[in-house]
């Protein structure tokens, strides 16, 4: 749950109070069923054809947002998002990104550098792409939102990947070993096939 007057996430799990939810939601509170998925057949088979498509995992929370409310303050996510439009309207003002690929996450607080590049309200049965790293925020009327959130579940980048393979080699490089000199046998021309070896000390 998102409440709207702090933009603070809350985790409700297990049995919860329906009032208290009903409370929060007339104070502008953003309900989120996170892994819909897991408990949504027809969500489910989406999930599963849409993951075909692209090649890669996809994941999808839905967004309950009352009228006059906006779930979350002014952000861009590591993964690319689509987002379907079930019932009510959202106006969704998009950001360029602060440059292409970002490898950080926006933190709350953080304001876009990039001007409003455009404002679009899908309806239901529309659609909307945001790439990974667009600022966005949503903000409802007088219909409230709900809508479900497709992601490509890939948060992962070639830095990363980068990263896990020459660490380990970082580490090696750092100890004790790494720093005694090359034998001095092995760039003899014996060793090396040709030429001689010459040391400055």
């Amino acid at each position: 749950m998102l409440e709207a007057r702090r933009f603070k996430r809350r985790v409700l799990s297990g049995p919860t109070d329906p009032q208290h939810v009903v409370s929060e939601m007339r104070a502008g509170a953003t309900l989120v069923f996170q892994a819909t998925s897991t408990y949504c057949p027809e969500v489910a088979s989406f999930c599963a054809e849409l993951a075909d498509d692209i090649g890669c995992p996809v994941a999808a929370n839905a967004f309950l947002t009352p009228p006059h409310a906006q779930g979350a303050p002014v952000h861009y996510d590591m993964a690319s998002v689509f987002i379907r439009q079930l019932a009510g309207s959202k106006t969704w003002r998009l950001h360029e990104p602060p440059k292409q690929w970002p490898i950080k996450r926006s933190r709350p607080g953080d304001k876009p550098e990039t001007p409003l590049s455009q404002e679009v309200v899908p309806h239901p049965g529309d659609c909307l792409y945001l790439p990974r790293g667009y600022y966005h925020e949503g903000i409802t009327g007088d219909d409230g939102s709900v809508h479900i959130t497709f992601s490509d579940g890939v948060e992962d980048h070639w830095a990363d990947v980068l990263h896990a393979v020459l660490f380990p080699v970082k580490s090696l490089c750092s100890g004790p070993g790494s720093r005694r000199r090359w034998p001095l046998g092995d760039l003899s021309p014996r060793h090396s096939g040709s030429g001689h070896a010459r040391c400055n000390s």
